[in-house]
């Protein structure tokens, strides 16, 4: 399974010099060689500096500028980096029609994975990106959507930021089911669902040990159940 983290560092990332700094880190040749470097509405080489034009034109240039996540797989989990490369591409789309976005596959990690750079102030008219629960939710589905055509699936690590969903209250066995139990995240027959993940795509564990083409009789009435 692959890892969607939102990385929060308000005090960096609201400083002026933050989309250089990250960006400098981002498409460090010792970091890219592939060099599987893109940008939606950006140059990549000069991304830091396109994204603060937009910025200082609808007089943004405070607050925190960017946003920042990472997408990571399990070593072995993608083919190779021009794969990781083509996720990438896909999952930019999301927001590409408002906002500029910068990616970078890194593979000098043991595991492949992937940095996005998105500027805060959408292109088309100046508003800042809000962040709300809602488009965290869609977003993920979005990612799910992309994974499932390259045979594996995104969970999150729950960021503690403004606008990202805070778990801190909830049950700690709640969070392990929704976030770290793959029987419950992608089962096509259980009765508790992912709130992330489309239906009918993994049989749970019950289902594939009792009979590949025949579910259990306990999924069988939770399907009975839930019709």
């Amino acid at each position: 399974m692959a890892v969607f983290k939102v990385i929060s560092v308000p005090q960096k990332y609201a400083d002026e010099d933050a989309y250089a700094d990250l960006i400098h880190y981002c498409i460090r040749p010792m970091k890219t060689p592939g060099n599987f470097i893109d940008g939606f509405g950006v140059l990549p080489q000069l991304a830091a500096e396109q994204m603060q034009i937009v910025s200082h034109a609808y007089r943004q240039n405070h607050g925190i500028r960017l946003r920042h996540w990472i997408i990571s797989f399990e070593k072995g989990e993608i083919r190779d980096a021009w794969h990781a490369n083509q996720f990438a591409q896909q999952a930019c789309w999301f927001y590409a029609e408002r906002y500029q976005i910068l990616y970078s596959v890194h593979e000098d990690a043991q595991n492949i994975h992937i940095h996005f750079v998105m500027n805060m102030i959408s292109f088309q008219d100046g508003t800042r990106y809000t962040g709300k629960k809602k488009d965290y939710y869609d977003f993920l589905r979005y990612l799910n959507d992309i994974a499932a055509l390259f045979g594996t699936y995104v969970y999150p690590v729950p960021p503690k930021e403004i606008g990202a969903p805070d778990f801190s209250d909830a049950p700690v066995i709640m969070i392990w089911i929704l976030y770290c139990c793959p029987a419950v995240f992608q089962c096509r027959c259980s009765a508790l669902r992912s709130p992330f993940v489309g239906a009918d795509r993994i049989p749970c564990p019950a289902c594939a040990q009792k009979s590949r083409s025949r579910p259990s009789n306990s999924c069988r009435r939770n399907n009975a159940a839930s019709q």
